[in-house]
């Protein structure tokens, strides 16, 4: 606790001027330090214009995640006080946490979740996506050895080893390690003894997976017949292909969103001749691209007769687009949600 005590006695002022901030103007406030007795940073008296006052118990944490954050929590709670959990920066994903289980918490870079019944209060803040992010060396889940484990992770049930996943996979056991680590520590994934996977949020995991991934260069090209004449050439091709994006997505959960068509192949050349595509800059209907990986290949389905990339990899690819993508993304969550069976093994 004494390094904790330290930290907050680094960042007081600017806690105090935070919640002064977030709190309307008429309420006043009156922080308290614990000297760590009462298992809390500090204890902070609220008081509503009307008179109506609320004690509330601080903990300060350099740095809350979902594994962090549920212990933190108990300490708040064992003090009978309203608590509130405090960091310099609160990642967008331990946001995503402490909301959905009603933990309050305010960050120096002006997010915030508070609710008080008495006096009366909601605070409710995202400001994060202009913030300076921590250092997230060691921390990243981009690569071609990432992706295949996490595919992996959301596409079969566990129980997982870290030997069975290192020889599944190709990748060295302490990369898995590695990346398991993160993913646990985010709350994504829960290991037991001897560190087997026992449980994971496929979805938590592929919105993380989102915040690193780097979406494939593309090849723009034009079908002057429209992106149906190019399917009907997919279905009677040889070639090794797979769709995903939008186009993808809309296989799985119909959706009225028009996108260029994003293919994965390894011999764009030749679909190209093939087909007589247009290499183009403007008005695309067609994007081609080199897979990061093989295993983006792994788990097809094929439907209307076209081989559609598994589930998970085209929620990867919608998930890290914009504007109408996003819109496909959350549509195609959902059916994942309600058809696990079919996609999950």
């Amino acid at each position: 606790m004494l390094g904790n005590l330290t930290n907050w006695d680094n960042y007081r002022l600017r806690a105090e001027e935070q919640i002064a901030r977030l709190l309307p103007q008429c309420w006043r406030t009156s922080f308290r330090d614990t000297g760590g007795t009462a298992g809390v940073d500090a204890m902070v008296e609220l008081v509503a214009p009307d008179g109506t006052t609320s004690a509330v118990a601080i903990e300060f944490r350099t740095e809350l995640t979902p594994t962090t954050a549920a212990p933190a929590w108990r300490a708040l709670s064992a003090t009978g006080a309203t608590g509130l959990l405090m960091a310099p920066r609160i990642s967008s994903r331990t946001q995503e946490y402490l909301r959905s289980r009603e933990m309050a918490y305010v960050d120096l870079v002006g997010n915030a979740y508070w609710r008080l019944d008495s006096p009366a209060l909601f605070i409710s803040v995202r400001a994060d996506r202009d913030a300076p992010k921590t250092p997230t060396r060691g921390r990243r889940l981009g690569g071609k050895k990432a992706g295949r484990l996490i595919r992996y992770l959301c596409d079969t049930n566990p129980p997982h080893s870290v030997g069975e996943l290192a020889s599944t996979l190709g990748i060295d056991a302490g990369n898995v390690s590695r990346y398991l680590d993160l993913l646990n520590k985010d709350g994504l994934v829960e290991r037991a003894a001897r560190g087997v996977v026992t449980d994971v949020d496929w979805e938590g995991v592929l919105r993380r997976w989102s915040e690193d991934y780097r979406r494939p260069t593309t090849r723009s090209y034009q079908d002057p017949r429209g992106q149906e004449h190019f399917f009907r050439g997919l279905r009677s091709s040889q070639g090794q292909y797979v769709l995903s994006g939008i186009a993808g997505a809309t296989r799985y959960a119909p959706y009225t969103v028009e996108s260029a068509v994003l293919c994965y192949s390894d011999d764009v050349d030749s679909f190209v001749a093939t087909l007589d595509l247009q290499r183009t800059e403007r008005g695309a209907n067609v994007l081609f691209a080199i897979p990061f990986d093989k295993v983006v290949y792994a788990r097809t389905q094929i439907r209307d007769g076209l081989i559609i990339a598994a589930p998970t990899q085209v929620a990867i690819d919608v998930l890290s687009g914009r504007g109408r993508e996003l819109s496909q993304a959350e549509e195609l969550i959902r059916w994942m949600k309600a058809n696990e069976c079919d996609w999950r093994a």
